[in-house]
């Protein structure tokens, strides 16, 4: 089938394959990526995850033959300019050819990994974007299951692309360092060409797919959101991800460009063009955080979008808060008492975003609520960067998942609670980890202590379900630590990569007294 090819199906993007519910019930999205392949491969969680995951980011060819049975949105991942550095890697006959180049010849990288392990494609040009658009629409054809596809990287900027070096500082459109030469003009590539370039190529795409979902992962905060190049990309999806939602450390207060309001103005604008938002909160390891990002969601939510968060959403690590359902929103969200406040049928969700207010104490509700844990609350306390999801009913409450039952398990219930005993101590939930194993894979090894490095240096780093470098944990039966920092000194530093290392050769390591040894299994509170 030629690029120019249209692939049409009965289903139309946006009321059949996305459907909606209450406001304030939570449709949950999931990254089925290889750690949740042990439960696709096992027949036995079907029925749970269609029960639970209304949509899901998966993976070709692997989930070719599991869309037989998921019921949910099904969007199959392609990168939007990727071109992998290993070529048995390829697999949809990209070639090098294709990428882009800097000033002295050197390739251009995908500046993400350690070192970058994706060439720059070249999206202005037209072999590069038929072939991507023709694998695309060969795989939607092939594999009826797919309810469309999953670009990655949609980044309307080319400070998204490094040249020179598979492991180099990414481009400067201010100073041309690190840029790639723009093979229709021979000069460096502005950011205003990039950007062209870029929507020209998603237009093209939504032309070749009309019928078909298209989502897009994008950095909402690359350009100003009245850029018109931004309105050209929304309108050419039917979904935006944003990456860390609401959790995200580098929200601030206020309303400037990396502010909790402006993002929620971005969320605003997505809506405006009839799309969905996919809400992905990473690095939520906390109760806190959980509380903080599920409250956030329920702010924005139009009923269609989606909250894709990583902490205890696994088949086999569940949080029932998951399945309160709040119902319809009586109306937007508003300001009430210094905190953003939103109504619902059977609930309130409450947000003290960062940086403005501080802390707002003792705010009488008016009633007794209940907390998705079980808690009473007749007034409200929150430090910023809390949330606070409440009941106003709790008919016929499971004591064990909080969260409300089918009809048909209530007989028997009582409103009349029973005598409560006086709790005795209970132990925090916590996770069992590897001390040194900063990435929570196959214990220390050397890539752990370039962790430390690149977290001591700010750079990103994928810590998977562990904490972040450089946070401040609690393990149990221990003084506090920080992650990263394995000798106990009191910060991460290159002298804990040079232990980890001298760990995984064999040789002796010293620590602070009462720090966990390299290698030994400790309980982080989660």
């Amino acid at each position: 089938m030629a690029a120019g090819d249209v692939i049409s199906t009965p289903d139309t993007a946006g009321d059949v394959t996305l459907g909606s519910a209450p406001a304030g019930d939570v449709r949950l999205w999931k990254n089925a990526n290889s750690d949740f392949d042990v439960f696709t491969k096992d027949q036995s969680y079907a029925s749970f995850i269609n029960a639970n995951y209304e949509g899901m980011l998966v993976y070709e060819p692997y989930f070719d033959s599991r869309t037989s049975w998921y019921e949910g949105t099904a969007l199959f991942y392609k990168d939007a300019y990727s071109i992998k550095t290993d070529p048995d890697k390829i697999h949809d006959g990209a070639t090098i050819d294709w990428a882009l180049r800097g000033a002295d010849g050197s390739l251009c990288y995908i500046p993400w990994g350690d070192p970058y392990d994706q060439y720059a494609a070249d999206i202005g040009n037209s072999d590069f974007r038929d072939n991507w658009i023709d694998y695309v629409v060969q795989k939607l054809t092939n594999v009826p299951g797919y309810e469309g596809v999953f670009i990655d990287d949609v980044n309307l900027g080319v400070s998204r692309v490094a040249c020179g070096s598979d492991t180099g500082p990414r481009c400067d459109p201010d100073t041309a360092a690190n840029c790639p030469i723009d093979p229709r003009t021979g000069q460096v590539m502005t950011n205003a060409d990039w950007k062209r370039y870029f929507v020209e190529f998603l237009e093209q795409v939504r032309a070749a797919i009309p019928e078909k979902l298209i989502a897009h992962n994008s950095i909402w905060f690359i350009v100003d959101l009245d850029d018109p190049y931004l309105g050209r990309e929304l309108a050419a999806a039917d979904i935006i991800q944003m990456e860390q939602g609401f959790v995200d450390n580098g929200l601030t207060g206020g309303a400037g460009k990396y502010s909790w309001l402006k993002k929620m103005e971005f969320v605003d604008l997505v809506h405006s063009y009839g799309n969905v938002v996919i809400d992905r909160d990473e690095g939520a390891f906390t109760q806190q955080l959980q509380n903080y990002g599920l409250a956030n969601f329920l702010l924005l939510n139009n009923g269609q979008d989606f909250y894709d968060p990583e902490r205890h959403s696994m088949p086999d690590d569940w949080w029932t808060g998951y399945e309160a359902e709040l119902g319809p929103a009586t109306g937007e969200m508003y300001i009430w008492n210094g905190l953003w406040r939103r109504d619902f049928q059977s609930g309130v969700a409450l947000v003290n975003p960062p940086g403005d207010t501080g802390t707002v104490a003792g705010i009488d509700l008016g009633s007794t609520y209940t907390d998705l844990y079980g808690q009473q609350h007749s007034s409200v306390t929150l430090e910023d960067k809390q949330g606070l999801i409440l009941r106003t009913t709790i008919d016929c409450l499971d004591s064990e998942r909080f969260v409300p039952q089918a009809d048909d398990d209530c007989d028997g219930f009582s409103t009349t609670p029973s005598p409560t005993p006086t709790p005795g101590p209970t132990a925090p939930a916590s996770q069992d980890v590897t001390w040194g194993d900063n990435d929570c894979r196959d214990g220390v090894t050397p890539v752990d202590s370039l962790f430390v490095l690149r977290g001591d240096a700010g750079l990103p780093t994928n810590t998977g379900g562990c904490p972040p470098m450089g946070a401040e944990i609690e393990v149990l039966g221990a003084s506090p630590h920080i992650w990263g920092d394995v000798d106990c000194t009191g910060d991460m530093n290159p002298a804990d990569s040079l232990k980890l290392l001298r760990f995984d050769a064999g040789f002796g390591v010293a620590s602070e007294a009462g720090c966990p040894p390299i290698g030994g299994e400790v309980a982080v509170v989660d």
